[in-house]
């Protein structure tokens, strides 16, 4: 952790010498964002990356923006009472406002999130520390965009960043009107390959679905909202939603998909039934050997050798399946005629024999 708040650190001297803000440094941790930005107080500049008017500190704001901070600052969180005022979450921000440097993610106070916010849009932060949230909704662009990572843990695994993910990140740097280009830099902590860096770089976005399901509840929402409306019904609702469209959209491709498959089932032809009907006769087939052989192997002669008491055996009557039981005995029924003779027709007396078996079943069938 403390070699990469180091190279975070690197990399915004070189930023800063190339006069490339104000940056958006993209982590997907709430704690490194905190973490590099708690940092730069700290660090001092070496000569090489010192301006001649810079003090020793990282320091983007001058006397005057600082000034600008400071009453925006105070003017934000009036409706706080005193004691509020000094929790640390709170208090522990104003010294990195001061200085141009920026935390926003999840875990601030709504009013922390809308002032930092409203100091961006001014042009009173020149470095920004956030998550993947900025990203999503806000129009907060920059001149570059930093990604102390391209890993990210997902919920269930740890994945490199998607296609989409990184266009939306990508996409704050540059500002409409005031810059020609927007800078991105990636700092990478494992060997990216060719493969997965262009798919992340040049791959498509990820498309946009409806989420809309038709319930009970939202017929019957609809049917109050809309309760003497002339104009708006159901139907109008539906038939103008965004899922609708997506369908109707898709309407010529599965159309196209259809007429394929049917000019694929015509070109088979006769060829092609022929070849289903004796499919169809194999399949049969099968199905009687397989019935031949089964009433092979349960012939007495065969399978009484093997009826021990403890054998497990799966047990089928009547068109049920009882599932597995455990054998206890087997006995010939005492009014069973003689076992006929061994290779006689009448070899198969199964009906003849009893076997006793226990089953597990539901107390209430």
């Amino acid at each position: 952790q403390g070699d990469m708040r180091e190279q975070v650190a690197g990399i915004l001297a070189a930023i800063k010498l190339q006069k490339w803000e104000p940056v958006i440094f993209f982590s997907f941790a709430r704690r490194d964002c905190e973490s590099y930005a708690n940092a730069l107080l700290q660090r001092k500049e070496t000569p090489r990356e010192q301006q001649s008017d810079a003090p020793e500190t990282f320091d983007f704001n001058s006397a005057q923006e600082k000034l600008q901070v400071e009453e925006i600052y105070s003017n934000a969180l009036t409706c706080l009472s005193e004691a509020d005022r000094q929790l640390k979450p709170i208090s522990r921000m104003l010294p990195l406002l001061r200085r141009g440097i920026g935390v926003h993610h999840s875990g601030l106070l709504p009013i922390l999130k809308e002032l930092i916010e409203i100091l961006f849009q001014e042009g009173l932060l020149k470095v920004l520390f956030t998550t993947e949230t900025f990203a999503m909704g806000l129009n907060m662009p920059a001149r570059c965009v930093v990604f102390t990572a391209m890993r990210k843990w997902d919920g269930s695994e740890n994945r490199w960043v998607s296609s989409g993910e990184y266009i939306q990140m990508s996409g704050r740097a540059g500002r409409r009107g005031m810059d020609d280009r927007g800078m991105v830099v990636m700092m990478l902590d494992s060997q990216l390959d060719e493969d997965t860096c262009r798919g992340i770089m040049q791959g498509k976005p990820s498309p946009l679905l409806s989420s809309f399901k038709l319930t009970y509840y939202t017929m019957l929402n609809m049917l109050r909202r809309l309760e003497g409306s002339d104009t708006g019904t159901m139907e109008h609702v539906i038939r103008n939603s965004f899922q609708q469209f997506q369908q109707e959209s898709q309407m010529p491709k599965l159309e196209a998909e259809l007429k394929e498959l049917e000019a694929q089932m015509a070109a088979l032809g006769r060829e092609g039934e022929e070849a289903m009907a004796a499919y169809a006769r194999l399949r049969a087939d099968i199905a009687s050997a397989a019935g031949q052989l089964q009433a092979l192997l349960t012939r007495p002669a065969h399978c009484l050798p093997f009826l021990r008491a403890g054998r497990l055996v799966r047990v089928s009557s009547g068109g049920v399946d009882w599932g597995t039981g455990v054998v206890v005995s087997v006995s010939r029924r005492p009014d069973a005629p003689p076992p006929p003779p061994a290779g006689s027709e009448q070899e198969d007396d199964r009906e003849s024999y009893l076997v006793d078996c226990i089953l597990s079943l539901d107390a209430s069938s």
